[in-house]
């Protein structure tokens, strides 16, 4: 089988260096770092089973060493937790930012439109009360035409 007989020519195997610097400090015993393995082309269809099932096996290892959380389950978590908090940044960013000035315009538009519309109802104010001072006028007018009137006539009558 091709599993017994291992091809040194189609693997390589590379260990990975620690980015933990080293100090003089008491040195604690870490779990070893997963190998890495470089994959070639695979020159047959035996070579392509073979790395197909190492594959399998590599990361069935790596989830019983070291824990149940592969490497792309934690991408992908982080991937959504960075869209989620970067999804209410935004929210609250709009809130602070674009929504203030919406705010501020809505308002400066009511306060425009209140004076428009005070000044109007002002303007209707002053026509109606020129038209009563008119009429209250005229009847003044026509009351004092009369009360000559009548006191003309009334000369006449006495004579």
């Amino acid at each position: 089988m091709f599993w017994d007989t291992p091809n040194p020519a189609n693997r390589q195997t590379v260990v990975k260096k620690s980015r933990i610097p080293i100090s003089s400090a008491k040195q604690y015993r870490r779990s070893p770092s997963p190998t890495k393995v470089v994959r070639r082309t695979p020159k047959s269809i035996n070579d392509l089973r073979e790395q197909v099932v190492a594959r399998k096996f590599y990361y069935l290892w790596q989830k019983k060493v070291f824990g149940t959380i592969l490497k792309s389950m934690r991408q992908y978590y982080n991937q959504h937790l960075m869209q989620k908090h970067f999804n209410i940044w935004k929210n609250e960013w709009w809130e602070t930012r674009k929504e203030w000035r919406l705010m501020i315009r809505a308002e400066y538009h009511y306060n425009l439109h209140l004076l428009a519309s005070t000044f109007h109802t002002w303007k209707q104010y002053i026509t109606v009360e020129l038209i009563d001072t008119g009429k209250y006028l005229k009847a003044k007018r026509f009351g004092k035409d009369i009360y000559i009137f009548i006191m003309k006539t009334n000369s006449y009558f006495l004579v």
